[in-house]
């Protein structure tokens, strides 16, 4: 079983996009270093949840090395990027699949 932090209940670790598994509206991430993903072209996004509950979302950069690029966990289960006009709502979150929706 993976760690769980107690501030907002998701486990704790690295995830990784699964566009391949999105449905409508809803994206998918996996845990990094236990799921096959396919390779791809574009680079995928990720988002690192630590024990105290931050959230940070990484992108690729121009050298393909994730950078982060920043959320902050709100109550309720939702987060809030560092643009001020975009955030994220937690769907849902297992030790194996988190689904999330940007608004």
């Amino acid at each position: 079983m993976c760690p769980t932090n107690q501030a907002s209940a998701l486990p704790a670790g690295e995830w990784t996009h699964s566009h391949e598994e999105d449905q409508a509206g809803v994206l998918v991430y996996r845990r990094t270093e236990s799921f096959p993903f396919p390779p791809t072209r574009g680079g995928r996004d990720s988002l690192r949840v630590d024990s105290s509950g931050q959230i940070t979302a990484l992108a690729p950069g121009p050298d393909d090395r994730p950078r982060p690029t920043g959320i902050r966990v709100l109550a309720g289960g939702t987060a809030e990027t560092a643009a001020p006009d975009s955030s994220i709502e937690i769907i849902e979150s297992t030790d194996n699949v988190l689904k999330i929706r940007r608004r």
